[in-house]
């Protein structure tokens, strides 16, 4: 809902998009292929929504998990982005 909502994509349109990341996030055998694209292609305060929109799944089960954490440190870091960036995406989404 929220990448739908942000880049203002249709029902189908976001599902489609859910569907083929899926696929590919099952074909990889680490983060760094999607990371390194994100990291070169795409403009800080994007990989900031990145990480806010992570923030969100994460937590949306209200607890937060040592493996959730440390995986959210390393995404930040290969993201090109640092701690003060990832603090102030978990705000954004409203998780202090």
């Amino acid at each position: 809902m929220f990448w739908a909502q942000r880049y203002q994509l249709s029902g189908p349109a976001a599902v489609a998009l859910r569907l083929e990341g899926e696929a590919a996030e099952a074909a990889a055998s680490d983060l760094y292929r999607f990371t390194s694209l994100i990291k070169k292609g795409v403009p800080h305060e994007e990989r900031q929504a990145v990480l806010e929109a992570m923030w969100r799944v994460i937590l949306a089960d209200s607890h937060r998990e040592m493996h959730e954490e440390a995986l959210m440190r390393r995404i930040t870091d290969l993201l090109g982005l640092d701690s003060r960036d990832s603090v102030e995406a978990r705000r954004r989404a409203g998780l202090s």
